[in-house]
């Protein structure tokens, strides 16, 4: 199971976000080069469903095609950047065309009335006389009402509108809605490229801390360099040690929960379960001969456990007490 979390992003304000202006990829050329010649053919599809894991550029390839698809002097295939339309795409603007729906603050779904209010404006005329674009991320977060309301503007799509929907797993959307939506997979590029980049993006950084930032985000280069730049690399190396002597039998249980504690609940659990997977997968050594595989998969599930219960209401502090004590409880023999 992928313990990734999703990267919760502030819905950013005027002037633009840069890092969603910024262009496609590099690993992105290709699933550009098709959505341009499809655009140039007049046979864009009314919905649109980019999906991958977080952190490999979904955010920025959405918006660069918002902007394709309402310049008005388009060029080479790409958005002129500089019309009237250009200057009024991105996060937080004012383009009349088009319309950005996404989980409200202190929310923690998209609800129906947004969805309704998306619909009604997806029918109306285009402003600007070009199309009617709306984005709606992260599409996994709608209530299943929203998700209800939706099927009527994917099955009686407005005029010249086209909706673009972000998920980073497809498992949290309804069939009826995947079944409507023309999908595209972003998926992180090969570890060459994605380290190349990264290295591009982080010139100062260690080349050990980059690559072990690149595993703990299962390749996707813009969440790598998120945990580079809160030093989780470092961190899970000290995890790492607090596991070892786990399974050791040599932890200060007390000190492993105070240390634990100071980390957000479900980058820790995440850590942990991607260390444990990755100790389960590899051929036991050292220390970790004498810890039976049944018990780090065990272990492993309580993380995805913990890791689930992040985002509620419980005591992290308690949560780290639970697993810590789930790991003591079982002997050696599994």
């Amino acid at each position: 199971m992928d313990l990734t979390p999703v990267t919760k992003t502030a819905t950013p304000s005027a002037p633009a976000d840069t890092s969603a202006i910024a262009g496609i990829l590099p690993w992105q050329r290709a699933p550009w080069a098709r959505f341009a010649e499809r655009s140039a053919a007049g046979t864009v599809p009314h919905a649109i469903l980019l999906h991958g894991p977080a952190g490999t550029g979904k955010y920025r390839f959405a918006w660069a095609l918002v902007r394709r698809l309402l310049c008005s002097e388009v060029k080479a295939g790409e958005a002129c950047g500089h019309c009237r339309s250009c200057t009024l795409a991105h996060p937080g603007g004012a383009h009349p065309d088009l319309v950005h729906v996404t989980v409200g603050e202190d929310r923690q779904q998209i609800l129906v009335e947004q969805i309704r209010e998306l619909g009604a404006a997806l029918m109306l005329a285009p402003a600007l006389g070009g199309r009617r674009v709306a984005l709606l991320e992260p599409a996994g977060s709608m209530n299943r009402n929203a998700a209800n309301a939706l099927l009527k503007t994917l099955e009686e799509p407005g005029p010249d509108s086209h909706l673009i929907l972000l998920a980073d797993r497809l498992d949290r959307l309804p069939a009826t809605i995947l079944s409507r939506c023309q999908s595209t997979h972003l998926a992180p590029p090969p570890p060459a490229e994605g380290s190349a980049w990264l290295a591009g993006e982080c010139p100062g950084s260690d080349p050990g801390e980059r690559e072990l930032a690149l595993d703990l985000a299962g390749g996707a280069p813009l969440l790598a360099k998120i945990l580079l730049a809160g030093n989780v690399p470092h961190q899970a190396r000290q995890l790492a040690a607090d596991l070892d002597r786990l399974a050791a039998g040599q932890a200060d249980l007390t000190a492993v929960q105070a240390a634990w504690s100071q980390w957000p609940a479900d980058r820790l659990w995440a850590t942990i379960g991607h260390l444990l997977h990755r100790r389960a997968a590899a051929e036991p050594e050292g220390i970790w001969r004498a810890v039976p595989l049944c018990h780090l998969l065990r272990m492993y599930q309580a993380a995805v456990q913990q890791f689930r219960l992040a985002s509620t209401p419980v005591r992290h502090d308690l949560q780290i007490w639970d697993w810590l004590l789930q790991w003591g409880g079982h002997s050696s023999s599994g």
